[in-house]
């Protein structure tokens, strides 16, 4: 057998690509960096089972237990429950807990959510009921939800057993969680956040408030993402004040989780949890010191960061493309750096020199061995953590300073064209459940048919359309189909952009689902 994985990741391994990418880790080079080496180089004689003495993931009592109860001191929880099925275990678990019971079957949710929450509403019949959120038509960047429209949908949907919002944003940007929080609380409502960018916030204060800060009730965190864990390896934290279920909660975890949980995922958790414990906050400071001289090197910083005022909460983001630049020393005025709210996450836009998101990404990795988070169309999104060093922020910067004097007198703005996503809700005649559960008779029934997308206007979707970017559900199951949508599919398709949730690759159609019209 051809071992193509095997032969792929050493090659990378080979060429030591510079990480702004998740795991963040960064390829190990904070293991080495610290003195975790002779670990990580017997890891796989850590893959072991339930034996005597290695305790048990779902009903800890040993060693497990005593671990994530140091992981609950150190990071402000009543109870911290490790996760090898990654963040997505956690978040469903969560759900399914405050859901629990014939009369409650409503949460209300960001639509800009991870598809975790809406495959749990899929498989459980929860109604969804969304917040819009916002989009910054500059970058296509998600900036989270706006809070008087939140407050505005608890008052109205008093019968939600839940509130679930993601904080912070994939690009690192926050709102006023607390606000809603005691507001949610007041109308007997728990608040779950889904916290998978924001294990590190814990770090600085110069970073946002965390969501048990804020006064969560459950906080699920992907570890993998911004601290040194190994992919899949996350935890859920239970707020000290939380009214959750904690029995039922790991009830449910046992049900969703493996029923052979990974030691070695358990031990990254550990050791990430031992490095922050002991190192975190120098760490942290280093790097935003080196972020720091990174953007110094920016001719433009456009900022969209909002003050940090821990004792104050009444302080709201600026909005992204109304901010102000600020002038700097080296890189010119093609190539702009948007600081976030949390400032190790960093988008960057080469529009200016008619270069995409796309194009911006192969260049940093075909030319100079650099591989970011994600690209969209505008530009590039870096994730920095503790893993990374000095070298990475100064070749990112050599590499933007170099593809800036090779295509400056190329600049052409006609290649880039704008792409407003159309931030609306449509109109929802079925529950994803619903919905769900006549889609999956795919071909059988005369209620699924696949149609022409420029067809299927005023039709009911069988499946969700995701176009990236911005990464949020355009249309979800048992939502109805309109011009707008349609247009915006067509465009997404003639500039390359990518859709996923669609069975038709070509995005020339999609599935419908036809019923009698409900009164």
């Amino acid at each position: 057998m051809n071992t193509y994985i095997v032969n792929k990741l050493r090659e990378n391994k080979n060429n030591d690509i510079i990480s702004f990418h998740m795991p963040g880790h960064k390829n190990g080079k904070i293991y080495a960096r610290l003195g975790y080496s002779d670990i990580m180089q017997d890891m796989y004689k850590f893959d072991t089972t339930e034996i005597i003495g290695t305790d048990n993931l779902h009903s800890p009592e040993g060693i497990i237990k005593k671990s994530q109860d140091e992981i609950a001191a150190i990071f402000g929880a009543k109870s911290t429950m490790f996760l090898v099925n990654g963040t997505t275990c956690g978040i469903q678990a969560s759900i399914l807990t405050a859901c629990h019971g014939k009369n409650k079957k409503k949460i209300i949710v960001n639509r800009d959510c991870h598809q975790s929450v809406v495959n749990a509403c899929l498989i459980s019949g929860i109604e969804p009921v969304y917040i819009p959120c916002k989009i910054n038509r500059s970058t296509n960047a998600l900036e989270g939800v706006d809070v008087d429209m939140a407050k505005e949908l608890i008052e109205k949907n008093r019968d939600a057993s839940a509130v679930i919002l993601t904080y912070p944003t994939y690009y690192g940007q926050t709102y006023n969680l607390e606000d809603i929080v005691k507001f949610a609380h007041n109308k007997g409502m728990m608040v779950i956040v889904d916290e998978a960018h924001g294990s590190h916030l814990d770090l600085s204060e110069r970073l946002p408030e965390t969501a048990l800060r804020q006064g969560a009730d459950i906080s699920v965190q992907s570890w993998h993402k911004t601290l040194p864990a190994f992919t899949q390896a996350s935890v859920l934290h239970v707020g000290k004040n939380s009214k959750a279920d904690e029995l039922r909660l790991r009830d449910y975890l046992r049900i969703l989780e493996s029923s052979s949980p990974s030691y070695v995922l358990m031990s990254s958790l550990e050791i990430a949890g031992d490095i922050c414990d002991r190192y975190g906050k120098k760490l942290m400071e280093d790097l935003l010191e080196y972020i720091d001289e990174f953007k110094n090197k920016f001719e433009y910083v456009c900022s969209c960061r909002r003050k940090l005022d821990r004792g104050n909460s009444e302080i709201d983001s600026r909005e992204l493309g109304n901010s102000e630049y600020a002038e700097k020393k080296t890189i010119g005025k093609n190539i702009k750096f948007y600081e976030m709210d949390d400032a190790t996450k960093i988008f960057i836009s080469a529009v200016e020199l008619g270069i995409s998101g796309g194009e911006l990404e192969e260049m940093l990795r075909g030319d100079y061995n650099i591989q970011v988070e994600l690209s969209n169309y505008y530009g590039v999104l870096l994730i920095c953590t503790i893993g990374n060093d000095v070298k990475d922020f100064e070749t990112m910067a050599e590499a933007l300073e170099e593809i800036e004097s090779k295509y400056v007198e190329k600049k052409s703005m006609s290649k880039i064209k704008d792409i407003n996503f159309p931030n609306k809700i449509s109109e929802r005649k079925l529950l994803p459940s619903e919905a769900f559960d006549i889609s999956s008779l795919n071909q059988v029934t005369e209620q699924i048919k696949s149609v022409k997308i420029i067809d299927s206007v005023g039709k009911i979707s069988a499946e969700s359309v995701v176009p990236y970017p911005p990464g949020i559900c355009l249309i979800a199951p048992g939502e109805v189909i309109d011009q707008e949508m349609v247009d915006y599919i067509n465009l997404c398709r003639e500039n390359g952009l990518n859709i996923t949730g669609i069975q038709d690759k070509t995005i020339e159609n999609i599935r419908i689902i036809e019923i009698e019209d409900r009164v």
